[in-house]
Formats: structure tokens, C-alpha cells, sequence
């Protein structure tokens, strides 16, 4: 493993809140050394990003029993120098990202492109809010605009939102500055 990604259920497991004795973290990003007998979608030296339920979901919809699969608990978890599994645990990392921004895909921009995409059915010229400015909420933010739709975000940091705002926002709320910000996006949206 080269890079690793800290998410939401991370801290909880690193925190002992958590029964699973794996080695913790879901997302990782890495280099294979050494293949089994009978792969043929990777050789050694691809650069490979885990899936978070391995083998047990490769796709449409998630099966019922893919949860012991899960990485970094109950499954085994990605903070260690190396990995081992079988190949439909992994997929190969585009030419133009790092091992750092890899390892970021699995939970927090499937997370993100889940919510919009598939529950929220977003589509162009509509209005999403994204509450903070985490990894889900920055993925989503990335791929709300990259739809055409009007994403609009909040923040405590004015920074962030100003940032926010270069990666696609249409608008932003300081949530610290404006404590009844539900007021600032219904002005935003005019009222939807």
C-alpha cells in the first residue's frame, strides 16, 4: 500500500468503538507485487485502488451478504505495507492520479456520486446543498458541477468556501457567521 484514506467509520475503529480485530482503514491505493495463478487484469507494477466489498460486490445492487467484505472491519483493512486479495478487490488507478487521491475514490467519492446519482437522481440545473466541506462533500461538490446542476455548500471557513467556489459552488453559507443558514440557501434558491 502506498497511500491510505482516514474516513468517518475509520475514527470510530481507531477509537476502540469498534469489536473488529483487522487492521483498520477502508480505502487504499497501491502497487502490485505479485499476482496469482490465473489473474489477467493486472501484472506487477499496476497501480491498483481497493474496493470497499471486495469480491462480494462486483455489480448492481448491493447483495445482502457483502457486509462481512467490508475493508478495515469486519474485513481486513488496508493499514498495513502490504495487501493481499483476490483480484476483483481492486481497479486500476487512472494514469493522471496520484496513490494520495486514489485512495480517496472508494468510500468518499462513491459515497458522494451514490447520493446524488443514484438516490438523489440529480439532474442538470438543479440545486444540491452540501452540508460542510469533507470528502463526501467535496466529491460531491466535483461532481455536482461536472452535471451541470447548481451546487451550493456550507462551511465555518470562509477559505474553504471561497475554494469551494473555484471547484464549482454557485453559492455558499458560513453556517458559524450565519447560524440560521437554511435561511441563507433558501435565498440562494429563491425559495426551492
Amino acid at each position: 500500500m502506498r497511500a491510505s484514506s482516514f474516513n468517518g467509520r475509520d475514527r470510530y475503529r481507531l477509537a476502540g468503538r469498534c469489536d473488529e480485530v483487522q487492521a483498520p482503514l477502508s480505502d487504499g491505493a497501491g502497487e502490485v507485487t505479485a499476482i496469482g495463478e490465473g489473474v489477467t487484469r493486472f501484472a506487477v507494477g499496476d497501480r491498483v485502488v481497493t474496493t470497499f466489498f471486495a469480491e462480494a460486490w462486483i455489480d448492481g445492487p448491493q447483495p445482502p451478504d457483502a457486509n462481512p467484505y467490508r475493508r478495515g472491519g469486519p474485513g481486513p483493512g488496508v493499514l498495513v505495507e502490504s495487501f493481499v486479495d483476490d483480484a476483483d478487490g481492486f481497479v486500476a488507478v487512472p494514469n493522471h492520479l496520484t496513490y494520495e487521491e486514489a485512495a480517496t475514490l472508494t468510500t468518499a467519492g462513491l459515497t458522494a456520486y451514490n447520493a446524488l446519482f443514484k438516490h438523489g437522481d440529480l439532474q442538470p440545473n438543479e440545486y444540491v446543498l452540501l452540508q460542510g466541506t469533507g470528502g463526501v462533500s467535496s466529491f460531491g461538490l466535483l461532481f455536482a458541477a461536472a452535471a451541470g446542476a447548481r451546487p451550493i455548500i456550507t462551511s465555518s471557513s470562509d477559505e474553504k468556501l471561497a475554494r469551494a467556489v473555484e471547484l464549482g459552488a454557485v453559492g455558499t453559507v458560513n453556517y458559524r457567521r450565519n447560524p440560521e443558514w437554511h435561511e441563507g440557501v433558501l435565498e440562494l434558491t429563491a425559495g426551492r
